[in-house]
């Protein structure tokens, strides 16, 4: 690929970053008790009363059904047409930050901000979608292949940034966590940014040259 502004149709050949998140929010919908039952244990657990269990129990049922809700209007503005679809997706955005100020403490908060990434990405708002996804990646510590997936997405944001040393160093993080679910995808990134580095460090060489032997007596 020549040496040229990235758009996001060069980053998706396929569309690995929509194939991902489609993928986590498919596994969420089939999977939603499992994400929150483990937590919910330990929380019953430290608790000691059953007074608080029921409210934390109540309070990530009703995170869960929020996010689901969430998630929804978010593929719903993601496909719609191309005239109101920034609008659409603006608004989601602050309704997906507004519920992880509210349901923060529960799991379906970390999956809310990889969509608040999501939703950024989108609209070309890239050091924004980074930060959202390396938010997520850190409350993803017991859960590494959504920790490698948000890793995965924050690298792919700094790459639509030509920020190509940041890329690298998420792609490998991303590898380094789990890369069982995408290991070709984060080689195929992994190998392209390192192309992209090299090129860059050929041309500053050959700008120093040119300007050494200019300035030469």
């Amino acid at each position: 690929m020549s040496e040229k502004r990235l758009t996001r149709h060069d980053i998706k050949k396929p569309d690995t970053f929509q194939t991902t998140m489609n993928r986590v929010f498919d596994w969420v919908r089939g999977h939603a008790s499992s994400v929150v039952g483990i937590v919910l244990i330990v929380v019953l657990v430290a608790a000691g009363g059953l007074g608080y269990g029921y409210y934390a129990e109540s309070k990530q049922e009703e995170a869960r059904y929020q996010y689901a809700r969430l998630a929804e209007t978010l593929d719903q503005a993601v496909q719609a047409p191309e005239a109101e679809r920034a609008e659409r997706l603006k608004k989601v955005v602050g309704e997906l930050e507004a519920y992880f100020e509210n349901y923060r403490n529960t799991d379906a908060a970390s999956l809310a901000l990889v969509s608040v990434g999501d939703a950024y990405y989108r609209l070309n708002r890239f050091e924004e979608a980074a930060n959202a996804f390396q938010k997520a990646a850190e409350r993803f510590e017991s859960q590494p292949s959504f920790k490698s997936m948000a890793l995965m997405q924050a690298g792919k944001a700094w790459e639509a940034m030509r920020n190509y040393e940041r890329a690298l160093d998420y792609y490998q993080r991303a590898n380094a966590v789990d890369v069982s679910p995408y290991a070709s995808v984060l080689a195929s990134d992994i190998g392209r940014v390192q192309v992209y580095l090299e090129r860059n460090r050929v041309v500053r060489e050959a700008t120093a040259a040119a300007v050494s032997e200019t300035t030469r007596p």
